[in-house]
C-alpha cells in the first residue's frame, strides 16, 4: 500500500491542479443560486449541460470508433508465404493491437472534447424543447416566427455536428487503412520492421499534434476562459 501513497498523492494534486478552478467557480454559483432561492434554475442547468455533453460525446464516440473498428476489422490481412514473413506478420498483428489501444484512447479524448463543446449548447436546447409559437407564419417559408427563434439555433448545431463527426470518421478511417496498406507494400520484405517502427512513431506524433493544434484552434476561436467553464 506505501509503494502507492505517494502516486495517489501526485494523482490528487494535479487533479485539484487541473480542475481546482472550476470546482471553485461552480461550488460559488451554487451558493449564489441558492442563495437567492434560484437553485432549481442551476440545477437545470447542470443537469441539461451534463446531458446533452453524455449523449453528443456517445454518439460520437460511436460513430467515430466504430467506423474504425468496423473497417480496421474488414480490411484484408497480408499473406504470409515464408517463414520470414510468417514473423512479420505476427509482429505485425501485435502493432496492430497496440494501435487499436492507441485508436480506442484517443477516441475517448476526442469524444470527451466534443462532449464539453455540446455541453456549451444547454440553452439552445432548452429552446428547441421548449419552443413556443408566435402565431406569425413567414411569407416565404410559411414557418412560424418561433421556429427561427427557438428551434433553428439547435438545428444548426446538429447539422454542424453531423457534418463533424462524419468528416472525422470518414478521414480517420480512410488514411488508417491507406496507411498500412502502403506500410506493407511500399518496401521489401527486410525493412518491414523499420517501415512499422516508423510508422508507430509518426502516428503518436500526428496524435500529439492534433490534440495541440485543437486547443489551438479552439483557443484562437474564443480565448475567453468563460465559454469553457
Amino acid at each position: 500500500m506505501r509503494r502507492y501513497f505517494w502516486p495517489i498523492v501526485v494523482a490528487i494534486a494535479a487533479l485539484l491542479l487541473i480542475f481546482g478552478g472550476a470546482l471553485a467557480r461552480f461550488y460559488t454559483n451554487w451558493l449564489w443560486f441558492r442563495d437567492l432561492g434560484y437553485s432549481v434554475v442551476f440545477t437545470k442547468t447542470l443537469l441539461t449541460q451534463v446531458s446533452i455533453g453524455l449523449v453528443m460525446g456517445a454518439l460520437f464516440f460511436a460513430l467515430v470508433y466504430g467506423n474504425l473498428w468496423y473497417a480496421r476489422r474488414i480490411a484484408p490481412p497480408p499473406s504470409p508465404m515464408s517463414m520470414e514473413q510468417q514473423l512479420l506478420e505476427r509482429l505485425g498483428r501485435l502493432a496492430r493491437r497496440g494501435i487499436g489501444l492507441v485508436i480506442f484512447l484517443g477516441s475517448i479524448v476526442i469524444s470527451g472534447m466534443v462532449a464539453l463543446e455540446a455541453a456549451t449548447h444547454w440553452e439552445e436546447w432548452l429552446l428547441y424543447s421548449n419552443a413556443t409559437p408566435f402565431g406569425i407564419k413567414d411569407p416565404q417559408f410559411a414557418r412560424d416566427i418561433g421556429f427561427y427563434i427557438f428551434q433553428l439555433p439547435f438545428l444548426n448545431y446538429i447539422y454542424s455536428w453531423l457534418f463533424f463527426a462524419l468528416a472525422v470518421a470518414f478521414a480517420s478511417a480512410t488514411q488508417d487503412i491507406a496507411l498500412d496498406a502502403y506500410r506493407i507494400e511500399a518496401v521489401e520484405t527486410e525493412k518491414q520492421g523499420a517501415m512499422a517502427a516508423t510508422y508507430q512513431a509518426g502516428y503518436r506524433m500526428a496524435m500529439i499534434t492534433a490534440g495541440a493544434g485543437a486547443l489551438w484552434i479552439a483557443a484562437s476561436v474564443d480565448p475567453s476562459e468563460a465559454t469553457y467553464d
